[in-house]
């Protein structure tokens, strides 16, 4: 299993409604926070949604990526 920092620092973005412009930022916060965030949005709203990492990499983590992670054995969770 790949190694992943569930504390690095990312944003969570929304996609903007004419797509040319960079994402509306939600919040900020550790990459395992964002990822319970987005999946606690509205069903309709989940695929608008992408994680993008704090260190200005263009690499982006759509929704179907990031519900993807939160099903890892290692992904931490809160109780």
């Amino acid at each position: 299993m790949t190694y992943i920092d569930w504390r690095a620092g990312v944003g969570l973005f929304r996609i903007s409604a004419d797509g040319g412009r960079p994402g509306e930022l939600i919040a900020r916060g550790q990459l395992s926070d964002m990822i319970a965030a987005a999946l606690d949005f509205d069903a309709h709203d989940q695929p608008g949604l992408f994680i993008q990492h704090d260190l200005g990499t263009k690499k982006r983590l759509s929704f179907r990526e990031l519900s993807e992670l939160s099903t890892r054995a290692d992904f931490p969770v809160l109780i």
